[in-house]
């Protein structure tokens, strides 16, 4: 069997051949795959991206800094500045443009969801032999029980399924009990992030890594509101006087510990350096519950560089070189390929552009040509790709924001429902990281090119979903809704229940 040489972002050296499920040899040496992803937190609030932030010393995360420092840190990570678009790209590896979920979070009366046309990551490693569990928040359909995570290539749930519960009680905020384990209901009494933590422990010590390997999908609720924590943990970080920041630094120190529990117990099987380890925020915080997102602009929800700019990292004992800072432009949609190619998925693991000139590269493969790039791909730190251009979009009470990316330059459009105008916005982010300076009344022509990008991608919307200015959804229900009683039977079929 012929090996290929692959070689990761920061220049060392892997050597995996093709992969077979069948060959226990092969199969055994791949990977555990281990994909952490935050709700809602800040390039400001992790130890590790302190200089990054510039205005206030990051929280404690002794844990996350320690991956860090050992691995690579992306000081230019961006995500979609909301919750579900973000979880889809994550999935997929494809822009939730096209299928519908770029513009806002699926809410509890929702009939939105992640469409069965796309295969998940989870199913793709799955077919290729892993085993594949996913631990936390879903937030990626519910009206269906075809949209739960266990028809959606997940071998175990453990979890809630809608964007927000209570971190105690796990009640929705209409008051509906959203906790399972693989459909069914439990009535369990911790803080999500404790609870997380105990489950992977269980997962990973009664797992047969001898027979398979792992891919774990662990998505806290951490620290997204409402802001709730451990009174334990909430007195370690007196010395911060913001009553509501305090809060929020005692369930980023929580999640950080669960993220210590998860190392432990991967170590305790002898599996730690045979693990990929992914982290990454889901959108920026949100600075009215006490995140902090430094000094970039906006917030969560919009498209400023505070809404989109996410603390990311990965670690690989032994194969990624640690300490390095990678100041390259990437996307959260680049986290799928570069999974899957770890697995040994990608085929040749060769990256072409999909002809749109929208894509990131486009790694293409049996399965899927992406939207974003796998990142083991053999290059340097001279010649790794920038960002090409790319879109992101949030749906918001006051606007909508629409985004092209193209290299250096930064396009955004911003409906403002208010006054029914839109603002154009070009930054040149070389020059001008925090946004401060709108160059499009100087650069006209780049403005035009930037235009006709992002109608482009726009127009890669299923026609059925595609609408000029979207709608805001009401945060309430509607009149006719009505909550279940426990969401781990929801969508259910007569015969399923």
């Amino acid at each position: 069997m012929l090996s290929r040489r692959l070689v990761c972002v920061l220049a060392s050296t892997l050597l995996l051949g093709p992969v077979h499920a069948q060959d226990e040899a092969v199969a055994n040496a791949r990977p555990n795959l281990i994909l952490i992803v935050a709700d809602d937190l800040g390039v400001g609030d992790v130890g590790w991206l302190a200089d990054a932030a510039a205005e206030q010393p990051g929280l404690p995360t002794p844990e996350l800094d320690r991956l860090a420092a050992a691995g690579v840190q992306y000081r230019q990570m961006r995500a979609f500045p909301l919750c579900s678009p973000s979880r889809a790209a994550l999935m997929t590896g494809l822009s939730p443009i096209r299928y519908g979920l770029a513009w806002n979070p699926i809410r509890p009366w929702s009939a939105q969801g992640l469409p069965a046309r796309h295969p998940t990551l989870a199913e793709m490693l799955r077919a290729r032999g892993y085993h594949t569990a996913t631990i936390g928040k879903w937030h990626l359909g519910h009206a269906d029980a075809a949209m739960h995570p266990q028809q959606r290539g997940f071998d175990h749930f453990y979890g809630y399924l809608n964007g927000v519960v209570d971190h105690f009680q796990h009640r929705t905020r209409s008051g509906g009990h959203d906790w399972q384990r693989n459909g069914a209901p439990l009535k369990e009494l911790g803080h999500v992030s404790g609870l997380l933590a105990a489950e992977c422990e269980r997962l990973i010590g009664a797992h047969r890594f001898e027979e398979q390997p792992l891919f774990l999908y662990l998505a806290f609720s951490a620290p997204h509101r409402p802001l709730q924590a451990p009174a334990e943990r909430i007195e370690a970080v007196t010395g911060i006087s913001d009553p509501q920041r305090r809060v929020y630094a005692a369930m980023v120190t929580g999640m950080d510990q669960a993220v210590g529990q998860v190392r432990r117990a991967l170590e305790a099987r002898g599996q730690w350096d045979n693990s990929l380890v992914v982290f990454l925020s889901d959108n920026g915080a949100d600075q009215e519950y006490g995140g902090n997102n430094g000094a970039f602009r906006g917030t969560k929800g919009g498209c400023g560089e505070a809404g989109l700019r996410v603390p990311a990292l990965a670690h690989w004992p032994g194969r990624i070189q640690g300490g390095v800072l990678d100041r390259h432009r990437r996307s959260i949609l680049d986290v799928a390929p570069t999974l899957l190619e770890a697995a040994g998925g990608l085929g040749d693991g060769s990256a072409s552009n999909s002809g749109s000139g929208l894509s990131n590269g486009s790694s293409k493969n049996a399965d899927v040509a992406w939207d974003g790039r796998s990142l083991l791909a053999e290059v340097t730190a001279e010649t790794q790709p920038s960002l090409a251009a790319s879109g992101f979009a949030a749906n918001s009470q006051g606007a909508v924001h629409y985004v092209i990316f193209d290299g250096r330059w930064k396009y955004q459009q911003k409906w403002v429902r208010q006054i029914s105008s839109m603002a154009v916005f070009l930054y040149d982010l070389d020059k001008d990281p925090l946004e401060q300076r709108n160059v499009a009344n100087s650069h006209k022509n780049r403005v035009r090119l930037m235009h006709k990008r992002l109608q482009a991608w726009l127009a890669l919307e299923p026609a059925a979903d595609r609408v000029a200015i979207p709608e805001w959804p009401a945060a309430i229900p509607p009149a006719s809704w009505s909550e279940p009683a426990d969401w781990a039977l929801s969508g259910a079929s007569a015969d399923e229940e």
